[in-house]
């Protein structure tokens, strides 16, 4: 079989195109870590594997993203997704309690650390939130206390308004 060259180099020519198109169009796609997780999500949620393996873990980043932007509510509904699939996921009660704790909804953020801190009760950062958390409750010897908590483990920032010194 001989091809003419005109035929292939027409060929090679409109195949080069449309795959320079596709590749642009994932370029745009991996720009930015919003776009990476929220492809991940689309594609999850359109296939039939809605409990797949790493699903909550595509949630999870997705709010993370969602909550750098600024876009309080679809971040607490990510991680609202990623508990529902896996109720232990101890990371996400954090991120979400941050994400209480922004929007000025104490009580959510403080059951969500307490809940994070069963889990993870050396992780500074849980203890600093909850009593910030309590702080926004009018809790302030319970804040001093798990301030407390976070400056013994390591978080400078509450030392200060802890019971405890530095």
């Amino acid at each position: 079989l001989i091809i003419p060259k005109r035929v292939s180099l027409t060929t090679c020519v409109l195949v080069s195109l449309c795959l320079g198109a596709f590749s642009l169009n994932k370029l745009d796609t991996f720009a930015q870590p919003f776009f990476v997780w929220d492809e991940a999500a689309r594609l999850a949620e359109h296939s039939n594997a809605k409990w797949a393996r790493g699903l909550e873990r595509i949630y999870h980043n997705r709010g993370l993203e969602f909550s750098h932007a600024d876009f309080m509510p679809s971040a607490i509904e990510d991680f609202n997704h990623a508990l529902a699939i896996r109720p232990d996921y101890v990371e996400v009660y954090g991120d979400r309690a941050a994400i209480y704790l922004a929007m000025k909804n104490y009580d959510m953020a403080l059951a969500d650390y307490d809940k994070a801190l069963r889990s993870k009760p050396l992780f500074a950062r849980y203890h600093a939130g909850k009593a910030r958390a309590l702080e926004g409750l009018g809790k302030a010897a319970l804040a001093r206390t798990s301030h407390a908590s976070a400056c013994q483990l390591g978080w400078k920032a509450s030392c200060a308004r802890s019971t405890v010194p530095a």
